[in-house]
């Protein structure tokens, strides 16, 4: 019998993405009175700044590794 809670059940989970050939993982950003979404974040810890906006670059926009 299968178990809705059971997470080998649930699907495929986000695609590790890459952005300059480094790996990163999404973290919440709030910019205060902008709103908040998810954002880039290399693995030690910096966040992954736009060159063209100057704010961190949303997760959604790294490529696909």
């Amino acid at each position: 019998m299968s178990s809705k809670n059971n997470p080998d059940a649930r699907g495929v989970k986000n695609k590790p993405r890459k952005y300059k050939g480094k790996m990163v993982k999404p973290v919440l950003y709030i910019e205060r009175g902008y709103g908040k979404y998810m954002a880039c974040q290399y693995e030690d810890g910096e966040l992954v700044i736009d060159p063209q906006t100057g704010k961190p670059l949303a997760h959604k926009d790294a490529d696909l590794g």
